[in-house]
């Protein structure tokens, strides 16, 4: 069995051609944080701790959608097996409205309540204003957030793991040019 694995080319070359553009979207991802973090922490100490804290909030949100969006992924998968477009649709539609529900509360909560967000993750009064302002601004986001998860995670499913990789990578461009 071990020896039919290692010689079956196909299975890997299928795999690589997901796997790769999943691993440098998530590398691209990773690099866009960082120059965030880099243009943020020009601004001082206060900044830099705020934006991180806020952050933690956006994070859980983030785990939501990606056990969310995993969860239905493996629905698209099997519908494009089995070539049933109909189902993929559906189940692309529950995962664009779960998203929506899921990025709705957060950017509520986000926007109406952030005092009470960064008030759980530090007492520093200078930092929890801080916070606060740049919160109620990126949580008006996390709704197209959403949508990109739903999409990124589909298109995965039906082998078009490097559309969500380009995407990111002009994302990236777009955050460094606004950089520079």
């Amino acid at each position: 069995m071990r020896h039919k694995l290692f010689k079956n080319r196909s299975f890997y070359t299928a795999m690589l051609s997901i796997a790769l553009p999943i691993a440098l979207q998530n590398l691209i991802s990773s690099s866009l944080n960082m120059v965030d973090t880099i243009m943020i922490g020009q601004l001082g100490k206060t900044e830099i701790a705020a934006v991180g804290l806020a952050n933690q909030y956006f994070f859980l949100f983030t785990l939501l959608l990606f056990g969310t969006n995993s969860g239905l992924s493996i629905f698209i998968s099997q519908f494009w097996g089995k070539e049933d477009i109909k189902n993929i649709r559906r189940v692309l539609g529950i995962s664009i409205i779960s998203g929506g529900i899921i990025s709705i509360l957060f950017t509520i909560g986000g926007f109406f309540l952030p005092e009470f967000i960064m008030g759980i993750f530090s007492a520093d009064p200078e930092v929890i204003d801080t916070g606060v302002k740049y919160l109620r601004i990126v949580s008006l986001s996390y709704t197209i957030t959403a949508i990109s998860f739903s999409f990124s995670f589909a298109s995965r499913s039906v082998r078009q793991a490097f559309v969500p990789m380009i995407v990111s990578a002009i994302s990236l461009g777009t955050n460094t040019l606004n950089y520079i």
